[in-house]
Formats: structure tokens, C-alpha cells, sequence
């Protein structure tokens, strides 16, 4: 687990922060980009409620005008952020890694 902040550990088992770049929140944008129908944090927050394994990140997808997916990546848990390896397209999920 990434140390998330520097209070201590206690605030690390109730606190994780997830910013999200280019995520509709409203549905509001005219254009296309991450909304709610392609993003789903539901399932880690479960996850961590029922067996108290939290997310180090969240994927998610960008799709393009026409609907089709434009790119993929995780997003990490504060302070983390993802990372691209270099050793492919940085818009595959594959070629990124959450790191401090």
C-alpha cells in the first residue's frame, strides 16, 4: 500500500483520494471524454468494504465522438500518479503503472 498521507496510518484506512482529469461530472460537455457510463468506481469501493482490500487505482476509458475508446488508464491513489513504462502506446492501460 502507498502511504496516502502524512497524518499516519489511521487516516489511510478511511481516506483515499482518486482525482480524475477529464471526467464529466455534470454531463454537461459537449464533447466526449470519461463520464459515469464508462467509469466505475462502485466496484473498488465494494471491494474494499467487504474484504478491506482498497484500490491503489481506478481505470478508466476515454472514448472518442464516435463512441469508440480513445484511451485507457488507471488512475492512482493520491500522492501516486500514473506513469508511462515506454514500452508501448501510452494510451494502452498495459503501459502504465501507478508510482510516486
Amino acid at each position: 500500500m502507498v502511504r496516502r498521507w502524512t497524518n499516519g496510518a489511521a487516516l489511510d484506512k478511511v481516506n483515499w483520494l482518486f482525482l480524475i482529469p477529464g471526467m464529466d461530472h455534470c454531463g454537461i460537455r459537449p464533447e466526449p471524454g470519461i463520464t459515469s457510463a464508462v467509469f466505475d468506481p462502485l466496484t473498488g469501493l465494494e471491494t474494499w468494504l467487504e474484504i478491506g482490500d482498497a484500490p491503489d487505482s481506478l481505470m478508466t476509458t476515454r472514448r472518442d465522438a464516435e463512441g469508440n475508446v480513445d484511451s485507457e488508464r488507471p488512475v492512482c491513489a493520491w500522492p501516486a500518479r500514473a506513469v508511462h513504462d515506454g514500452s508501448d502506446d501510452w494510451r494502452s492501460a498495459d503501459s502504465l503503472a501507478c508510482a510516486n
